[in-house]
């Protein structure tokens, strides 16, 4: 499974008010302002860490989780 940007955002700031047009990182709208400041480059860590642990995860969990 890809972890998709939104998941990202909300693990970052799980009340996170916003809306990417697209898959396209410059295209975030903050409907909060971003008031904790959450950076391009921030999401895309956090997006690799993610992603890292989910392709760890055994193929049944995978199977079973998405």
């Amino acid at each position: 499974m890809k972890i998709e940007y939104a998941k990202t955002i909300q693990t970052l700031k799980s009340d996170a008010n916003f809306t990417i047009y697209g898959v396209d990182l410059d295209n975030i709208v903050w409907h909060d302002d971003n008031p904790t400041n959450i950076t391009k480059a921030q999401i895309l860590a956090k997006q690799t860490e993610l992603q890292n642990i989910e392709d760890a995860k055994p193929e049944v969990i995978k199977k079973a989780s998405g």
